[in-house]
């Protein structure tokens, strides 16, 4: 009776304490209400506790299933994200967790019947038995640490995907997951990895276990993998996309600038031609032939003249996309003539940044704005963007709206970081800021 209440009672913190690292997981990469997390708790614990007690009846199949499926259910109806991905962090975390106990489980029960054995008692794990319970600890233990280690690394692999790719990357996972099931069916029925068949009952535990604990190491290392590589694949498709964009968009803007040199070298023609539909009262062509030109760009009351001819296009064109949002706009912005950044480069984090506001502008329900300002101060090239914004200043949104533009900033910061400069983000009342220093003048 005693070891039966013994046993119990680990199931119970066991199951109590597997709930508070799936909390834990599951609230890093989805959102959450209050009460929503509450129930998930509760759900998951008794999960847990159904599940282990199934399984300990010999049922493992059944109880296996119904603490998966339950706990797949409960992030799904309780967290808030596309499904396809609350599928992801539920197969990702069982992956760890269950992969994890397995390999670990496996190894330190190798030990254990070696130490049984050689302080010449039985090579047998008794349910229930300090061995039994000193396994269960080292097994929540490792997976804890799987789960923590993981933790940061797995942001990436949530952030800014598609829904198809985040199918794509649950099925693997949950394949993996109901192998490890099924052999660990196979173990509880007697069913083991066999040596050779003149080996002991006591050496063929030891090579049965010791295979289960090769092939979890095996599943978690091909997990792993698979998922970051799959992350990595797709940040360089995504970077590749953008960088091309960006090319075309950089060339367009170069021939834009020739266009309005032109225009602008023609001037004189213009002024010829506009003088001759004045005197004839042409109205109608006049109006015409000066929409045409404002069109073109050679009549555009601009303010950007920073000094550099290709980012002037760039700030007229995105001040012309503001400006057709309703989104007032002020620049202020001067480039030295020795500034070390690349115009494509420049053009490349300007662009990002610009674009980034205006996106954030257009979301904005209350007033609408950006300012950009820059200059040379000493050595260095200061410019701030700021931008209306609808997030309070509260723990967690500056994080939440980074990853909401995602590979724009991500962009930004390469380029910082090519020219040995440096970036820094806030949002403070309702204003978001992102500021940049670069060395201004050329290494000599």
């Amino acid at each position: 009776m005693k070891q039966e209440a013994l046993e119990l009672w680990s199931i119970v913190i066991c199951s109590a304490g597997f709930t508070g690292l799936a909390h834990y997981f599951c609230k890093r990469y989805l959102a959450c209400a209050k009460r929503a997390a509450v129930l998930f708790d509760i759900a998951v614990f008794f999960n847990y506790l159904i599940g282990n007690l199934i399984c300990q009846r010999g049922f493992y199949l059944a109880g296996a299933a119904l603490t998966q499926l339950v706990f797949a259910g409960a992030v799904v109806l309780l967290f808030q994200a596309e499904w396809e991905k609350k599928i992801l962090a539920a197969a990702v975390y069982l992956f760890l967790t269950r992969l994890t106990r397995k390999a670990v489980g496996s190894v330190c029960s190798i030990l254990a019947l070696i130490f049984l054995r050689l302080i010449g008692q039985e090579p047998l794990i008794v349910p229930g038995s300090g061995a039994e319970l000193g396994i269960i600890f080292l097994e929540f233990a490792a997976a804890t640490a799987a789960v923590c280690l993981l933790a940061q690394p797995l942001r990436s692999v949530f952030e800014l995907k598609i829904k198809s790719w985040y199918r794509s990357l649950s099925f693997p996972l949950i394949v993996l997951i109901v192998l490890e099931d099924i052999l660990e069916w196979g173990a509880t029925r007697g069913i083991l990895f066999r040596g050779e068949e003149n080996r002991s009952l006591y050496q063929n535990q030891l090579f049965s276990l010791g295979t289960d604990a090769a092939l979890a190491f095996l599943c978690i290392c091909s997990g792993i993998f698979f998922v970051f590589g799959m992350e990595r694949i797709y940040r360089e498709q995504k970077k590749k996309e953008q960088y091309q964009g960006q090319v075309g968009a950089y060339q367009m803007l170069e021939e834009q600038y020739v266009r309005m040199e032109r225009l602008r070298h023609d001037m004189k023609n213009h002024v010829i031609s506009l003088q001759r539909l004045l005197q004839s009262r042409e109205w109608e062509k006049m109006e015409r032939y000066l929409q045409k030109m404002t069109e073109t760009g050679a009549l555009d009351e601009t303010e950007e003249n920073t000094g550099n001819q290709v980012v002037d296009a760039l700030l007229y064109q995105k001040r012309q996309r503001a400006e057709e949002a309703g989104i007032s706009w002020k620049c202020q912005m001067q480039l030295g003539k020795q500034l070390e950044v690349e115009d494509f480069d420049f053009c490349v984090m300007l662009g990002n940044i610009l674009d980034n506001a205006i996106e954030a502008c257009e979301k904005s329900e209350g007033e609408r704005w950006i300012e950009v300002q820059s200059g040379i101060v000493k050595d260095f090239f200061l410019m701030e963007v700021k931008n209306s914004t609808d997030a309070k200043e509260i723990p967690g949104v500056l994080k939440v709206v980074l990853e909401e533009r995602g590979i724009g900033l991500y962009n930004v910061k390469e380029t910082v970081k090519k020219y040995n400069g440096a970036v820094n983000m806030e949002i403070l009342d309702r204003t978001f800021a992102i500021s940049v220093l670069l060395p201004a003048l050329r290494r000599i």
